[in-house]
């Protein structure tokens, strides 16, 4: 073997065993090493993280709104065409004027027993209804049908 060991060095090295167990202080010195380059990395990949979840919540309630916001728009595309004719709205006026009655008679029936509270949130409904229905009633009962607003009007519940 052709190297430049001392003749003492060589007997050494060849009396050493083939693997050696590190110091515990070489292990804590590499662990720090270790934990010292790659902080910062761990740090810079939780904000990333972070931030694209961020981003991904801003993505989904921006188009979430959009979508809330077409929607009333493609449902009243959708609604139940409107009688043409007097005999079909008065048809119409019938059929859910019965149905009308029969929710009524339901509401009636459900705050029999109800609480304070239950019965004002009914009696407030009740309310709201009866002044809707108000104008119509009066200008029918008048025989003045042209009076009446061609905008369908709406109820606000509470």
């Amino acid at each position: 073997m052709n190297d430049d060991l001392s003749p003492i060095l060589r007997k050494a090295y060849d009396d050493a065993p083939e693997t050696a167990t590190p110091s515990p202080l070489l292990w804590e010195r590499t662990r720090r090493a270790f934990h010292a380059r790659t902080a910062g990395r761990r740090t810079r990949s939780v904000t990333r993280i972070a931030i694209g979840i961020a981003a991904a919540l801003v993505v989904g309630f921006v188009g979430g709104w959009v979508v809330g916001r077409r929607i009333p728009e493609r449902v009243a595309g959708r609604a139940v065409a409107q009688p043409t004719t007097p005999a079909a709205a008065a048809e119409r006026v019938q059929s859910t004027g019965s149905a009308y009655v029969d929710a009524l008679d339901a509401l009636v029936e459900s705050l029999r027993a109800a609480s304070a509270e239950q019965l004002a949130t009914g009696q407030h409904v009740v309310l709201a209804l009866s002044r809707a229905q108000a104008p119509p009633i009066r200008a029918l009962l008048a025989g003045r049908p042209d009076s009446l607003a061609l905008e369908p009007s709406s109820v606000i519940w509470f």
